[in-house]
């Protein structure tokens, strides 16, 4: 008699050695899987941010050159602070689609975009994700009660000196609150200055959610990442309103930057007139 041994089981070492060997493959694959998730991440917020764009340069030449207000401000306006007359819902018929608002590589969980608005902020998105700001408050989407102080200016395309260099939307999270004109330093360093007592401020760290970057794109259309760390870092030592990017170096130097109507303007401070640069009545 003998015994037949081609159908011979595993032993229990073979077995554990077998599965230690997948799980380390696992654990090397993961971290390249996970880049890689997060670099088409990084491309889908790139095209979102592009989309807005195009729409927008559509509606400037659509309406005589103008750019579009960020909403209606005004004290004595019947509809000031109405979702309506919020840019997102101006331009919606150009970007036909409020999915291009939203950023693939971000936690859109509607409860925690809540308790980042702090109750408040939401009015703008009437309960939809919403994940870009745009260059605003005196200039390029303008608020209209900086205008009427006469502290802004509405712009046109013909106003951008050099659109290759000009910013115009930046990913971010959703309830980041914006104050000043395009960016604002202080939003860059909540991490740094964490407030607890303020929900709404709470943002990226470490210099943005795709690979530590952010997605910044131009009037021009085209874009890059950056990170806003640098950004973030400068505003604690130079606490200013004129920004370029890297931070610290001039203006035509700079790669791009967020301020009105450079060179005429330059340098200028948030609540200063825009010398040379034409108000409206409302």
């Amino acid at each position: 008699y003998s015994r037949d041994n081609s159908h011979r089981s595993f032993t229990l070492i073979e077995l554990l050695v077998v599965i230690s060997i997948i799980a380390l493959l696992i654990a090397l694959l993961l971290p390249a899987l996970q880049q890689a998730r997060q670099v088409a991440q990084a491309a889908g917020c790139m095209s979102n941010a592009r989309q807005q764009v195009v729409g927008t340069s559509s509606y400037v030449f659509d309406n005589n050159g103008w750019y579009p207000r960020y909403c209606s401000t005004l004290e004595y306006a019947p509809d000031r602070w109405q979702a309506p007359t919020h840019y997102a819902t101006t331009l919606l018929p150009y970007w036909n689609d409020w999915k291009i608002l939203s950023d693939p590589g971000r936690n859109n969980d509607r409860e925690l975009a809540k308790f980042r608005f702090g109750g408040t902020g939401d009015w703008a998105t009437m309960g939809r994700d919403f994940n870009y700001s745009v260059v605003s408050h005196s200039f390029l989407f303008y608020d209209p009660r900086v205008v009427s102080w006469g502290q802004g200016a509405r712009t046109r395309f013909e106003d951008v000196g050099i659109p290759a260099k000009s910013l115009l939307v930046d990913c971010d999270p959703q309830g980041r609150v914006t104050s000043g004109p395009g960016l604002y330093g202080l939003n860059y360093v909540r991490w740094l200055l964490p407030d607890t007592n303020n929900p709404s401020h709470y943002y990226d760290d470490q210099g943005g959610i795709h690979n530590n970057k952010e997605t910044f794109v131009f009037i021009d259309g085209h874009g890059g990442f950056y990170s806003t760390k640098p950004i973030g870092e400068n505003w604690l030592v130079n606490p200013t309103y004129v920004f370029t990017y890297p931070p610290g170096v001039t203006p035509g130097e700079a790669e791009w930057w967020t301020m009105p109507y450079y060179p005429d303007a330059f340098e200028w401070w948030i609540y200063n007139p825009i010398p040379g640069h034409r108000n409206s009545t409302y």
